[in-house]
């Protein structure tokens, strides 16, 4: 197993609060953050699906995020998060 640093794009943390914020079940969408930290600092790009060169899609409900995992520097980069 290779451990990854997991860092929130600025625009990813900025929607995650939104979301937080409007949610009816905060607790969902901060478990789910948790949950998606987690496991992506774990095999980070062996997390969720390729949806195109880099990027992969990984949905952890009530979320969905697409991350890049940066195998180089062992980051993976979350750049959106949205509801599913």
């Amino acid at each position: 197993m290779i451990r990854y640093t997991v860092v929130w794009e600025k625009n990813a943390r900025n929607e995650l609060t939104e979301l937080w914020l409007r949610a009816i079940d905060r607790r969902a969408v901060s478990g789910a953050a948790n949950e998606i930290d987690r496991s992506h600092a774990d095999d980070a790009p062996d997390q969720g699906a390729e949806v195109s060169e880099g990027l992969r899609v990984f949905f952890c409900p009530p979320l969905q995020v697409l991350f890049i995992a940066r195998t180089e520097d062992r980051i993976a980069e979350v750049v959106a998060v949205h509801l599913m």
